[in-house]
């Protein structure tokens, strides 16, 4: 039976002032081996395949353009469906990535991460 791919999961904040409300990016890709799940491993291949579209592909450089030269992972997500990008993801081993950008809201205490899920009667 082969070894099921590694997945790869990073909650990526947004820092600095961009409004109000905080905005966060959920990558999550499936990688080719164990050691990409650590973030300055997957972080290096990201960048570096990211790189070479932006450097070798018109759809890189169409990219690049629209980002002001500040591509991040805002941008990134609405350029998954770019064929050239996905090889250049694929050949560093990154496969089937999804970035997920949503805002967090702020203020609100009904569910927290130490709220306890079991209520007594």
């Amino acid at each position: 039976m082969p070894e099921k791919s590694p997945t790869a999961l990073f909650v990526v904040p947004r820092t600095g002032a961009h409004g109000d409300v905080p905005t966060v990016a959920i990558v999550k890709a499936t990688v080719d081996r164990k050691e990409m799940t650590g973030v300055c491993t997957f972080l290096a291949a990201l960048k570096k395949a990211v790189t070479a579209w932006i450097d070798s592909d018109k759809d890189g450089v169409s990219a690049w353009i629209e980002s002001s030269g500040f591509f991040n992972v805002g941008d990134m997500s609405q350029w998954l469906g770019s064929r050239s990008l996905i090889r250049r993801l694929k050949k560093e081993g990154i496969f089937k990535i999804n970035i997920d950008v949503t805002d967090v809201p702020t203020g609100t205490r009904v569910w927290t991460f130490d709220t306890v899920l079991y209520e007594e009667d």
